[in-house]
């Protein structure tokens, strides 16, 4: 992604890029200068800083959290090949980061995959039932009324959405639907 694409990146894109490894190039003095790798935590919408998560290449540690200045990004790709200092996108590192920010639980691993599975299933059912748009993404998440993403495991707390009315009636239609 070109600096100018990442300007016009939309929420949802942002919200998708989270936690793919990506290589960032930054300006330094008017010329091409430093890359940073690292999986992508956030985009800032407004002012475009990138937060990166740095692993540690000899375990699966994270090493450090980087904040590059928006200003300072010429340019940001999804990497093909895994940097050392990376990890593989996944769900259970999606939910490890949703935890670093109170959405979400630390402790859904792939132990819970089956309950997740269900509960996924169960809501996918309880929201077609009543006729509430959901749409199931690649990565296993749900995109509700083309605006609210949920993720594993499916609770009204793993809602997100920068728009908190819709946000918090879309928490309540989850709450609705009893998930087992």
């Amino acid at each position: 992604l070109e600096m100018s694409l990442l300007e016009s990146l939309s929420i949802e894109e942002m919200i998708n890029l989270q936690g793919h490894p990506v290589i960032i190039k930054c300006i330094q003095g008017g010329r091409s200068g430093t890359k940073f790798e690292g999986n992508l935590f956030t985009i800032d919408p407004i002012s475009r800083n990138v937060i990166i998560i740095r692993f540690d290449d000899k375990s699966e540690n994270p090493l450090e959290m980087l904040t590059i200045m928006g200003n300072s990004i010429e340019s940001m790709d999804k990497c093909i090949d895994l940097p050392s200092n990376c990890r593989p996108f996944s769900l259970d590192l999606m939910n490890w980061m949703n935890s670093l920010v109170g959405q979400g639980d630390p402790s859904q691993t792939d132990s819970n995959s089956e309950e997740n599975m269900k509960r996924l299933q169960q809501l996918v059912e309880w929201l077609k039932k009543n006729y509430i748009s959901v749409i199931e993404k690649p990565d296993g998440s749900l995109l509700i009324f083309d605006t609210v993403q949920i993720s594993a495991p499916f609770r009204p707390s793993d809602c997100i959405c920068d728009n908190g009315i819709v946000l918090e009636r879309v928490r309540n239609i989850v709450q609705k639907a009893n998930l087992s």
